[in-house]
């Protein structure tokens, strides 16, 4: 397995960040190894803590500067999420009307207009100051993304971000 140099720079923080009062064995030699220092969250221009190795992880998910990118949906992913467009607006519609929209009852939608459950491009939904969000694989590929707000619905098929998820919502 080959892995990107931000894999590699997560591994090494992942690995730096071991309790240093923890200590583990080397499996080549049995020798006892005790970590002196951990990677420890730091933004610039604030002190470092004693015994740490300061990391920025807004520079480290700055520099990772493609996550985000979408790659293409197919025309048949449009054609069917186009189907279904109709559906997911009344059912969330409705829910709003109801004043019964929450992120679970907008789950169910989802679900039933034939998004997974489980897996990658699970359907999920959360709320923040913004409003209700929402995001699925679509049917027959491709991303349903969503924002509704008191007066607005939001709904696009995008295509999956590179890393292979439906997730590039804030919050995810």
């Amino acid at each position: 397995m080959r892995m990107g140099p931000l894999a590699i720079a997560a591994t090494l923080v992942l690995a730096a960040c071991a309790d240093p009062s923890s200590t583990a064995s080397d499996p080549d030699t049995g020798a006892v190894v005790e970590p002196t220092v951990r990677a420890c969250p730091v933004a610039a221009g604030d002190p470092v803590p004693d015994g740490c190795i300061p990391y920025d992880p807004e520079a480290l998910m700055a520099s990772n500067e493609r996550y985000k990118d979408r790659m293409p949906v197919s025309e048949e992913a449009f054609a069917s999420f186009e189907r279904e467009r109709e559906q997911i607006t009344r059912a969330i519609e409705s829910l709003r009307a109801d004043g019964a929209l929450t992120p679970e009852a907008v789950k169910a939608v989802l679900v039933d207009a034939g998004m997974s459950e489980e897996g990658i491009g699970h359907a999920a939904s959360y709320e923040d100051a913004e409003g209700l969000h929402f995001s699925g694989a679509g049917p027959a590929g491709g991303c349903v993304e969503g924002l509704v707000t008191a007066s607005d619905l939001e709904l696009d098929l995008l295509g999956p971000v590179m890393d292979g998820g439906c997730y590039a919502l804030s919050g995810h």
